[in-house]
């Protein structure tokens, strides 16, 4: 059985600040975050990736990779995170040796 700590935390305090954005200013509550990884969550799955699919995301630090991370957690996706220094042909072959069914970035 999986907890879903995301939730427990959104019912324990619902806006405490989950993570801050330095350059922006901009936070996520435990709320916000529950409410958007569940949205995404079903839009992914509309998207008809499901548990066990790999989803890559190319990204610096932002609280829209939380809500990535809060959704694969949820409905048992892989995130796999891709470093964005890497050069294109390095996250081609990353890419294609987990075949993901979505690419963020």
């Amino acid at each position: 059985m999986t907890t879903d700590w995301i939730a427990k935390w959104a019912g324990y305090a619902p806006i405490k600040t989950v993570a801050r954005e330095a350059h922006s200013g901009n936070d996520l509550t435990y709320h916000q975050l529950n409410s958007l990884s569940n949205y995404l969550g079903e839009k992914l799955e509309k998207l008809s990736v499901g548990k066990g699919d790999r989803v890559v995301i190319i990204s610096e630090f932002r609280l829209e990779l939380l809500v990535l991370l809060g959704a694969a957690m949820k409905k048992g996706i892989i995130l796999v995170p891709l470093n964005y220094r890497l050069s294109s042909r390095e996250i081609a072959h990353m890419v294609d040796d987990c075949s993901p069914k979505v690419n963020f970035f």
